[in-house]
C-alpha cells in the first residue's frame, strides 16, 4: 500500500433490487471526484491498478458478482479476493484464503527453523519461534472468530 492509495465502503441492501446499481453508481462518481482531486494535486489516478470487492453471503454473491464498476472509459470487474494490512479477505469474508496464506507462511518458516535449531540454543530458538510463527498466529487473530471448523482444525495442526 503507497501513501495514495485509496480505500472507499459502501453498502447496499441485496435485496433491494437497484440499490446493488444505485451504489456502483455512487462509487463511480466518488472515484470520479477523487480523480479530478488527484489531477488539481498532480496526481494520477491508475486505473489499470483500480480493483472493486463485493462482499456478500454466498445466496447474494453469484448474482452480485456479475456488476461491473465504469470509471471513465474503463470497466472494472469485482475481484474475488483482496488483501488489506496482511489480511485476505474473500468474497464471502469465510477467511479461508487468509488461513491457506498463513498455514503456507507458517509452515515455511518451521521447516527453516527445522533446518537451522541445531545450531539455536533453547532460548534463541525460543525467540526465533516467537518471531516469525507465533506473531503470524497473533496478527488479526480476531478475525478468525467464527472459523469454519475445517479452517480452524488447518490452523490448530500447525
Amino acid at each position: 500500500m503507497y501513501a495514495d492509495d485509496i480505500q472507499i465502503y459502501l453498502d447496499f441492501n441485496p435485496t433491494i433490487p437497484c440499490d446493488a446499481e444505485c451504489c456502483l453508481f455512487r462509487l463511480s462518481n466518488c472515484i470520479q471526484d477523487v480523480q479530478t482531486w488527484m489531477l488539481a494535486n498532480k496526481l494520477m489516478l491508475n486505473e489499470n491498478k483500480t480493483e472493486f470487492f463485493i462482499a456478500s453471503s454466498p445466496y447474494h454473491s453469484k448474482r452480485l458478482q456479475l456488476l461491473t464498476l465504469t470509471i471513465g472509459n474503463t470497466t472494472i470487474n469485482p475481484v474475488s479476493s483482496v488483501r488489506n494490512l496482511g489480511v485476505t479477505f474473500d468474497n464471502s469474508i469465510s477467511m479461508s484464503q487468509h488461513v491457506t496464506g498463513l498455514c503456507r507462511s507458517i509452515n515455511y518458516h518451521i521447516r527453516n527453523i527445522t533446518m537451522i535449531r541445531k545450531y539455536l540454543d533453547y532460548d534463541t530458538c525460543h525467540s526465533v519461534v516467537r518471531a516469525l510463527v507465533l506473531s503470524r498466529l497473533d496478527y488479526f487473530n480476531s478475525l478468525l472468530t467464527g472459523l469454519k471448523q475445517h479452517d480452524l482444525n488447518r490452523l490448530q495442526k500447525l
